[in-house]
């Protein structure tokens, strides 16, 4: 009997007791990210409560120190086992990305350049102290002496949107024949 076990990932780390999750390239690649918003990763993560920040409705540049997005779409800063939502620390190449005004980020990744991304809640090395809540890692792509790229399209309507489960099938002004045999 032979077992061959694939290295593509390790998911017991033996050696450390920390919490958390890692999301690699294709699982950031393929998931649906509403307005291509990195901070939606967040709430796949078990524990994790998001936490609108968005001030006067449009999701972008509140006044405490806000973060930058598309205008329209939603940012989260997310509350982690029940600490507050400005206790996270967020990294970006090892190096420190937390505003210090508002507890978020400073500058956001374009989630096509995520390579990894890794939200520890609990029991993370000493090197990320003073942190509540949750420790979020970030690695960026590294480049290449090629010319690549990529190119996506934000498009929001209406149209796209389910219809309300609770309202009927058809009113009058969407199914005119089937409205004048309820009447």
């Amino acid at each position: 009997v032979t077992v061959n076990a694939d290295a593509v990932g390790v998911m017991i780390q033996r050696a450390s007791t920390e919490l958390g999750t890692t999301l690699d390239e294709e699982a950031v690649h393929e998931l649906p990210l509403n307005g291509r918003n990195f901070t939606e990763l967040l709430i796949l993560q078990p524990g994790v409560n998001p936490v609108n920040t968005a001030q006067g409705g449009n999701g972008a540049g509140s006044a405490d120190g806000g973060n930058i997005a598309i205008p329209g779409s939603t940012i989260y800063r997310p509350s982690v086992n029940g600490a507050g939502n400005r206790s996270n620390a967020w990294y970006m190449d090892g190096i420190i990305n937390t505003d210090d005004r508002g507890g978020g980020w400073s500058i956001p990744p374009i989630a096509d350049t995520i390579q990894e991304f890794k939200v520890q809640t609990d029991n993370y090395d000493a090197q990320y102290g003073n942190v509540l809540a949750s420790v979020v890692n970030i690695v960026t792509k590294a480049g290449t002496n090629q010319f690549h790229g990529s190119a996506w399209e934000f498009a929001r309507s209406n149209i796209f949107d389910a219809r309300n489960p609770f309202s009927g099938f058809c009113t009058p002004a969407t199914c005119a024949s089937q409205a004048s045999k309820l009447q």
